[in-house]
C-alpha cells in the first residue's frame, strides 16, 4: 500500500507509472492471492475493500496524469492494464524470473500512444 502512495506522489509521471506497474507486478509475484483480490467483484471484509479502493484510486490518479501528458494510450482502462500485469505475472511464473524487467519494459513501451 505504501508503494502505491509513493508512486502516486512522484511528480515525474513516467516514473510514477513505471514504479506503480513494477510494484504491482512484484506484489503479484510475491502473493499469488493478490490477483484474485484485485480482480474480485465482491469482498467479504471491509479492510480488503478499503485496500482495493486505495490502490485503484492511487493508480487511477497516475493513469489520468499519464493520459493528460499523452504518455499512455487514451483508450486503455485501469482494468485492461491490470490484465496486462497479470499476463506478465503468468509469463514470469512459467518462464524465466530474469525476464521480469524485460516484459515490464515491453509493456511500458506498448502502452504508449501510437503515432
Amino acid at each position: 500500500m505504501h508503494d502505491a502512495r509513493a508512486a502516486a506522489e512522484d511528480s515525474d509521471t513516467e516514473s510514477a507509472l513505471a514504479t506503480f506497474l513494477g510494484e504491482a507486478l512484484a506484489l503479484q509475484l510475491q502473493d499469488g492471492g493478490l490477483q484474485a483480490v484485485l480482480l474480485s467483484p465482491d469482498d467479504a471484509e471491509q479492510s480488503v475493500r478499503d485496500m482495493k479502493i486505495e490502490i485503484f484510486a492511487a493508480f487511477d490518479g497516475v493513469l489520468q496524469r499519464a493520459r493528460d501528458e499523452k504518455i499512455i494510450r487514451p483508450d486503455l482502462s485501469i482494468v485492461q492494464i491490470e490484465h496486462l500485469v497479470c499476463g506478465i505475472e503468468h509469463a514470469v511464473r512459467i518462464g524465466e524470473a530474469g525476464d521480469r524487467q524485460l516484459f515490464l519494459d515491453i509493456m511500458l513501451a506498448g502502452i504508449r500512444p501510437t503515432v
